[in-house]
């Protein structure tokens, strides 16, 4: 026989582990890096979000955000909707203005050109 704190304990588990299938995984949400010879490429997981949803922005401190943020339409306007956010401190040998992205299947893809060992001009510089 199971006593009311027992009964009590029992439903809080197995209601927090429904709300926890429910509820998106944050760690899910982290990056996968690859690099090639000429650049590095990103994945990060953004499902059920359209292209519109998403914005892709790179500053002057080559900090990299992305923010993903589901709108409600007046139905929908008492539900809770995802808002995803990442920022990103991305390295010097980058080539910011090629940087490219794209939104496909759920899934956001970042190229980031490497800036190539030539574009280092080594020169001495003249005393005035």
């Amino acid at each position: 026989m199971m006593n009311t704190q027992t009964y009590h304990n029992q439903t809080a588990l197995t209601l927090n582990e429904f709300l926890r299938n429910l509820t998106p995984n944050r760690s899910a949400n982290s990056w996968r890096w690859i690099e090639k010879d000429d650049s590095w490429k990103g994945e990060l997981d953004l499902p059920g979000f359209e292209k519109e949803e998403v914005t892709v922005f790179i500053d002057k401190d080559r900090i990299l955000s992305v923010t993903a943020q589901q709108t409600k339409t007046e139905e929908e306007a008492d539900f809770t909707r995802n808002k995803v956010v990442s920022h990103l401190r991305l390295p010097r040998e980058i080539n910011a203005e090629k940087l490219a992205a794209a939104l496909e299947s759920g899934v956001l893809r970042v190229t980031l050109p490497k800036v190539s060992p030539d574009s280092k001009i080594e020169r001495q510089i003249e005393l005035n």
